[in-house]
């Protein structure tokens, strides 16, 4: 699974497994493909996060939480074949709003706001479908490297279809 993540630190890996995902130890998490597609998911916004270094490991897994619902709505959508357009912003590197949160997520108080108190002047955004197709067309490369022609649930053989909105995004 760490080949997946190529950019994450070992010590950031291990939050991610047992911190975020809750798996026991990092032999127990298996191959990424063997993980449900939200938790995927989560792995690559764990490291986009994670690159970007704007939230503490505290922030990205309150974050990943509290994204936990959204993430699996847009794994069926994905697992369908279906590619909605899900974007994740995160704003003032504090506050992060995305498709069916009605209201901004305060990641440093970690409360719900119905308006922001500053005047964004800095904002991150993550295309969660895009992440998700790279992270599959990554898997796929290296299963073929391995001699290995399995594919994930949700990974369409023939390549992604257009983007397409998300209900309530």
């Amino acid at each position: 699974m760490k080949l997946v993540l190529p950019t994450l630190r070992e010590d950031s890996f291990d939050f991610l497994v047992r911190g975020v995902l809750g798996i026991c130890t990092p032999q127990h998490a298996g191959a990424a493909a063997d993980l449900a597609l939200a938790d995927r998911l989560k792995m690559g916004l764990f490291e986009w996060v994670s690159h970007l270094g704007v939230l503490s490991e505290g922030q990205a897994r309150y974050l990943l939480k509290e994204m936990t619902a959204g993430l699996a709505a847009l794994a069926e959508l994905l697992h369908d074949g279906q590619r909605p357009v899900f974007r994740l912003s995160i704003v003032e590197q504090q506050y992060a709003l995305w498709p069916g949160l009605d209201e901004w997520l305060d990641l440093r108080y970690e409360e719900r706001l119905k308006v922001l108190p500053v005047y964004p002047v800095t904002t991150y955004t993550c295309d969660v479908t895009a992440l998700y197709l790279r992270m599959e067309a990554w898997l796929a490369k290296l299963r073929s490297q391995n001699g290995h022609q399995h594919h994930a649930p949700g990974e369409a053989a023939a390549g992604p279809g257009p983007a397409q909105e998300a209900p309530g995004g």
